[in-house]
């Protein structure tokens, strides 16, 4: 095949491949496991420590992702009442080899128009599936930290609070 034949065939199979992945109906795809996850994958809220963030849930959410967080709605359970759900990779706690960790924060209606920041440490799901889901070196406090370094690189006005007062 001459060489220009071969550049007009792949370019005709890249418009091909390209056409095929963008006719498939995604965002319905995500809407539906969207609601599985809702339905068959719910839990309470955690009653553990979080930080009140005096600042709208938009506002915060931008920065966190400018710090390296992304949306980790698809692969996470439903906790009753989040409004924000992400996770970014940081580096595995000594003594657990070649694991990727991730800080996976969620974020729950504050007052006011302020947000409800949780965060924890864990394997990668993606990476460590089977860590993941036996809690290998699970950290809330590890977590806490991570996000609170995050938190302090902003203007917001923020504290360490627990659900029991």
């Amino acid at each position: 095949m001459a060489q220009r034949d071969e550049e007009v065939w792949r370019n005709g199979l890249r418009e091909h491949r390209d056409s095929f992945w963008r006719s498939l109906p995604w965002t319905a795809w995500r809407k539906a496991a969207g609601e599985a996850r809702q339905r068959f994958f719910s839990k309470s809220r955690p009653q553990r420590p979080y930080f009140a963030v005096d600042a709208p849930l938009a506002e915060v959410g931008t920065h966190l992702l400018t710090h390296y967080f992304r949306p980790s709605w698809d692969i996470s359970y439903h906790y009753h009442g989040e409004a924000y759900n992400a996770a970014r990779a940081v580096p595995g706690p000594y003594g657990h080899g070649d694991l990727v960790f991730q800080t996976h924060v969620r974020g729950y209606p504050g007052e006011g128009d302020g947000v409800e920041l949780q965060a924890h440490s864990e394997p990668c799901p993606l990476s460590h599936p089977k860590e993941h889901i036996l809690g290998t070196g699970f950290d809330y406090e590890r977590g806490m930290a991570d996000l609170n370094g995050a938190l302090k690189l902003a203007d917001f006005s923020f504290a360490r609070r627990h659900p029991d007062g």
